[in-house]
């Protein structure tokens, strides 16, 4: 999994403009303890839950001194806990981890943690879902069939690496700048392939998760154009299928193959605890 992050836009022609921080270093089964608990870590001083059943927008953000939350489920929070956005990565989730939504506040003391990193900020979000959820979760292995992004024979008509300074977080660090909308354009700019890769996982014709094997290094800008089959008719004669855009457009290709991929499996979680 790509260490970078997506802070992707859709078209607002086509999507309520969003801003969505996400992957990170942290792998499926990082900080998970093998006796189907959290591995304990300084948690958050104070915090504060509340349902939220308004139908406003969402948003999480890592704060200097903690993290605030609007209108998340917990869906959301478990994949910020953990870096893994993937659902095909979990198990055992109930319904409502995904419809349920909540305003969080909460803050650490910056004099004993003066500047965490993502890993760090990440392990106090499972602390606090360990306790405040009763969150336990393991981990297995399931193989599950995946397409590999290739670089087609020939080599790779990839535009040269960007070497602008990209747009940095301060909480995760070195931003991939996504622009997509539902008629079949994607835009990248200063994403790795790993990135591309993840994105290509989103698309509803491919339909499976997508996993880079190109040994292409560095950021690019990249742009892909491919009909929708509930797409505008035009387009349709316009533009060709995502995979022969894939190889058209970008020289590399999707193979068909398996994987084996570790899943967090949710052995248990409840609603909130009270503030």
């Amino acid at each position: 999994m790509p260490v970078s992050n997506l802070k992707q836009t859709r078209d607002p022609r086509h999507f309520t403009i969003c801003t969505i921080l996400l992957l990170s270093a942290l792998g499926p089964g990082a900080l998970i303890g093998q006796d189907h608990e959290l591995v304990p870590n300084p948690g958050f001083e104070v915090v504060s839950i509340r349902e939220n059943t308004s139908s406003e927008g969402w948003s999480l953000r890592f704060s200097r001194n903690g993290l605030n939350a609007k209108n998340v489920t917990l869906k959301t929070l478990l994949q910020e806990a953990f870096g893994v956005y993937d659902d095909q990565l979990w198990a055992g989730s109930p319904a409502w981890i995904g419809t349920r939504q909540f305003d969080i506040q909460a803050r650490f003391d910056p004099t004993v943690f003066a500047q965490p990193n993502l890993v760090e900020r990440r392990q106090m979000l499972q602390e606090l879902l360990r306790t405040r959820f009763q969150l336990r979760v393991h981990r297995d292995e399931k193989k599950e069939a995946v397409f590999f992004l290739r670089v087609r024979k020939g080599g790779p008509a990839l535009p040269q690496p960007n070497n602008d300074s990209p747009e940095q977080d301060s909480a995760y660090g070195t931003m991939c700048n996504i622009l997509t909308s539902r008629s079949g354009v994607l835009q990248l700019r200063s994403c790795s392939m790993g990135d591309l890769a993840f994105q290509l996982s989103t698309v509803d014709e491919i339909d499976r998760t997508v996993l880079d094997r190109t040994d292409i290094k560095g950021r690019f800008d990249l742009e892909l154009k491919w009909s929708r089959p509930s797409g505008e008719t035009q387009r349709e004669t316009l533009f060709p299928s995502i995979f022969t855009a894939l190889r058209e457009q970008l020289e590399l290709e999707l193979k068909s193959g398996q994987a084996e991929r570790e899943r967090i499996v949710i052995d248990k979680v409840s609603m909130p605890s009270p503030n």
